[in-house]
């Protein structure tokens, strides 16, 4: 077999002004636009063991076309002609992972014209799917040296033509720190526009540390002894009422806890302040002195830190005591509010 590995690739960006006539694209309707043909009596077929892009394999979204080449120099193919045939390379699909090219001859009707002859050499082109680009090999190496790809073996109907590689080539800028969020593994050159996650957050937008009462990440804010975070311990009495009749816990700051209900007495609804130390559902039920419970709120799922709700009692619950449960990650924590009507 022949190997075939370019040094370097060419970047077609439009190639419809050099087909000779418009044809019906046979490989499927996701099939890159300039690779259609059409079906000819006459077909040749080029075998690649494996064909890289940049030194990595080809993926199931790219596709490799054949074309006529109207003239070739020491360069490659300087003019392509119709495209006369194109495979999408999934070599899932093909025998032994070793994928074809079906090269279309000119069988004499109208719907081949133009196409292959026999000892013509067709020209390749590589359809990067990722990039949505064509790039064509124009330099190679075999058993016999360097040649330019016109030393691809000629078509001939019915002919089988095995090579063991084709390789292409070609500068992409990209982002190549690999600690930046858009870091490209498969960049050649550096574009110097590489982006970085903030301080404390990864590049999905998670908080990497622990946040603070006021649930900012990596904040440094906290509860102070009455329980207001970043408060300075002088909202509260010694009798742990607040200037706002509010009853505070007397539990750590960063525990789960309710830190204050307001009014107290109430009518007709109680204000909730109180703080969760991880993530969790948060659910709060409310029972009377009997322990039987007569309602409850739920919160949904939280973050960290001070969080408030209200609870305004259905006509049917009387006056009377009540306890708030806050059903917490680290445990059971109460308050105990009075209903008046």
């Amino acid at each position: 077999m022949t190997r075939l590995s370019t040094t370097r690739g060419r970047r077609l960006a439009c190639l419809s002004s050099l087909f000779l006539f418009k044809s019906v694209c046979l490989a499927g309707d996701s099939s890159p636009s300039l690779f259609s043909y059409n079906q000819s009596t006459l077909q040749a077929f080029y075998f690649f063991g494996e064909i890289r892009s940049n030194g990595q394999l080809l993926s199931s979204s790219d596709w490799v076309g054949a074309f006529k080449c109207l003239d070739w120099n020491e360069g490659g193919c300087v003019e392509l002609g119709p495209c006369v045939g194109a495979r999408r390379w999934d070599t899932t699909l093909c025998g032994g992972g070793v994928c074809d090219v079906p090269v279309q001859g000119d069988d004499g009707s109208s719907y081949s014209a133009g196409y292959m002859s026999p000892g013509e050499t067709p020209a390749f082109l590589i359809y990067i799917g990722a990039r949505d680009e064509y790039y064509e090999p124009d330099a190679a190496t075999n058993s016999n040296g360097d040649v330019s790809l016109s030393g691809v073996e000629g078509w001939a109907n019915n002919n089988f033509f095995m090579y063991e590689s084709m390789d292409v080539s070609f500068e992409l800028a990209g982002c190549m720190n690999s600690e930046a969020c858009n870091y490209d593994s498969t960049a050649t050159s550096d574009s110097g526009l590489c982006e970085y996650s903030e301080a404390n957050f990864d590049c999905d937008g998670n908080c990497l540390v622990s946040l603070d009462c006021n649930g900012d990440c990596g904040g440094t804010a906290s509860l102070d002894g009455c329980g207001v975070c970043g408060g300075n311990s002088t909202t509260c009495s010694d009798t742990g009422e607040d200037s706002g009749s509010a009853w505070l816990s007397d539990t750590r700051p960063f525990e789960s806890s309710i830190i204050s209900t307001y009014p107290n007495p109430f009518n007709p609804s109680v204000q909730i302040d109180y703080h969760i130390s991880t993530y969790q559902n948060v659910l709060i039920y409310i029972l009377d002195t009997n322990g039987k419970e007569v309602g409850s709120i739920d919160a949904g799922h939280q973050a960290p830190g001070m969080h408030q709700i209200v609870w305004n009692p259905e006509s049917s619950v009387a006056s009377g005591l009540y306890h708030l449960v806050l059903n917490g990650a680290d445990g059971m924590h109460s308050k105990a509010v009075t209903l008046i009507k």
